[in-house]
């Protein structure tokens, strides 16, 4: 729950950073998760406890690497110094929430 409660933390401040930063750059984000996220947000609304953790823990680590990824490739290109920041501010923020995640998965066995 912990760990759940620092991601909805961490992940709303970039959110925000993210509106902010599109916002100087006259871009208009999605107001919604895609369809693709949608459906893991309703499967994982049903369950709890084990079979919750078995489920979300494997998909954070999935999520992660891949956006941690994706952002490494970013900043190599990205020329809006804005952008770019926000860039570099996330990635710190989602490489501990891949260590943090992959501890608890080791913890759990």
């Amino acid at each position: 729950k912990d760990f759940g409660n620092q991601m909805v933390k961490d992940h709303s401040k970039i959110n925000d950073n993210l509106k902010e930063v599109a916002g100087k750059m006259n871009v208009t984000l999605p107001d919604k998760v895609s369809a693709k996220h949608h459906a893991t947000i309703e499967k994982m609304a049903g369950m709890s406890g084990a079979a919750f953790d078995k489920a979300y823990v494997p998909a954070m680590v999935k999520d992660h690497e891949m956006d941690i990824a994706e952002f490494e490739k970013a900043d190599k290109t990205v020329k809006n110094p804005d952008l770019k920041k926000f860039i570099e501010d996330s990635i710190p923020m989602m490489k501990d929430h891949l260590e943090k995640i992959k501890k608890f998965d080791q913890a759990k066995g």
